[in-house]
């Protein structure tokens, strides 16, 4: 990631994981330009979009006449056609509240968003392992879902199983979470896009995108871009097992870490993109396992930035003394801007993949040191970001963040293993 001061703007080039299995799409963005997402007209904002009175929409109480049999389709939105609470869920009569749908859902239906939605939801209906819950959006267009702070997250999902959440967007303000996931299993959080937004300096480390609690288990979060200004990107908690992330884009400008899993059992994190840029009093981490977490780490980017009032140094990839034993992390490139950290593992500091894996057998096989910014350009021929992860990672998938097919560089020598096709992160050519 490069940072460049200009105007108060922070410029951000974000690289999605791809290698020699892998392609990657990078993205160019200012975290102003990502706070006021919500207000570009090509980009329908749920919950920028108040419901208009002009537009005949109602969110009165009482039972709703909407289709229940599996594989039927319910329709939420509040744009060009009149909606109404108590109506057929239709796209000519949509429901004007996420909520509506979310209360009387069936396992094997689906809730299409088609226009912007301000008010928060809660999750409380499961689906099947055959015929899950989905909530998505239609067609390509993203839809966000949140306007304003409320104190509780933007979508709650609640102690539910078999629910699947795609293609929509979310803006959560201030202290409120994006979306939490309590007591619940069998999730999956696909193509997101999650947006923090804070209007004062007090709000602005206090939330976290995504947050898993200790009571979750089975929950996957994939393709998945997240702009932070909390204290987490992704935060999952003690107790929680089996959560899955992969192919995700986190890019933190806060307290704590872009990805932090304290005490999460059994967890896979592979192919993402985590950038922790430090703007508090401590250090901010790109990937951070403590309390005892197990988890299998590789093919991703770790990047760590000092910047700002910053005045302590975090670490590309935290491991705590509890969760190092129970750790396995190779394959993935790391970058430290700033600061000299690039692992911090039980207690010690590592400056480079070579040191790291000298000091800790069996530790960051394969990993590579990056010396620019992550994301800023291509890389160079010949540099070792390229072609350089492992294909056969757990849960590391055939497509790249944008859904393209993961390809070697052709110019590319893959020398550490002889496969041909080490997944990367950064752009093939």
């Amino acid at each position: 990631m490069n940072v460049v001061a200009a105007n108060h703007q922070r410029w951000y080039d974000l690289s999605a994981d791809i290698g020699a299995c892998v392609k990657v799409t990078v993205v160019r963005v200012s975290v102003r330009q990502m706070r006021l997402a919500a207000a570009v007209a090509s980009v329908l904002v749920v919950g920028s979009l108040a419901i208009s009175p002009t537009l005949g929409g109602s969110s009165r109480a009482g039972a709703a006449t909407a289709p229940t049999a599996p594989g039927t389709t319910l329709y939420v939105g509040t744009g060009a056609v009149a909606c109404n609470d108590n109506g057929p869920a239709t796209q000519a009569e949509p429901f004007c509240t996420l909520q509506a749908a979310a209360n009387v859902v069936n396992p094997g239906q689906t809730v299409v968003i088609q226009s912007g939605l301000s008010k928060p939801v809660t999750i409380t209906r499961s689906g099947t392992p055959s015929e899950p819950i989905t909530f998505t959006v239609a067609g390509a267009s993203r839809q966000f879902v949140g306007s304003a702070q409320t104190g509780q997250a933007v979508v709650t999902i609640q102690n539910v199983h078999d629910v699947t959440i795609s293609g929509i967007g979310v803006n959560h303000y201030d202290g409120d979470d994006g979306i939490d996931v309590a007591g619940s299993s069998a999730i999956t959080l696909d193509r997101l896009m999650i947006n923090h937004i804070y209007r004062s300096p007090a709000a602005e480390y206090t939330s976290a995108g995504i947050s898993i609690d200790g009571a979750s288990s089975d929950v996957t979060v994939s393709r998945t871009r997240i702009q932070a200004d909390g204290q987490y990107g992704l935060h999952v908690a003690a107790g929680a097992q089996h959560v899955t992330a992969d192919d995700n884009a986190v890019l933190m400008n806060g307290a704590a870490a872009a990805m932090w899993l304290d005490g999460a059992a059994g967890s896979v994190v592979t192919g993402n993109t985590l950038l922790g840029v430090c703007a508090a009093s401590t250090g901010t981490n790109g990937l951070a396992l403590t309390g005892g977490s197990s988890a299998v780490v590789e093919n991703n980017v770790f990047q760590d930035e000092k910047a700002g009032t910053c005045s302590a140094y975090g670490a590309a990839l935290l491991v705590d003394s509890a969760s190092a034993g129970s750790v396995q992390a190779s394959y993935n490139a790391l970058f430290s801007l700033g600061g000299p950290v690039e692992y911090s593992w039980a207690g010690a500091t590592y400056t480079t993949a070579a040191q790291f894996q000298a000091a800790v057998p069996g530790q960051g096989a394969n990993d590579v040191d990056l010396r620019s910014g992550v994301g800023l350009v291509p890389p160079p021929e010949g540099s070792a970001a390229i072609d350089s992860a492992d294909c056969t990672a757990p849960a590391y998938s055939s497509t790249d963040f944008a859904g393209n097919p993961r390809v070697a560089d052709p110019l590319a020598t893959d020398a550490r293993d002889g496969a041909g096709a080490d997944p990367g992160r950064l752009p093939a050519r």
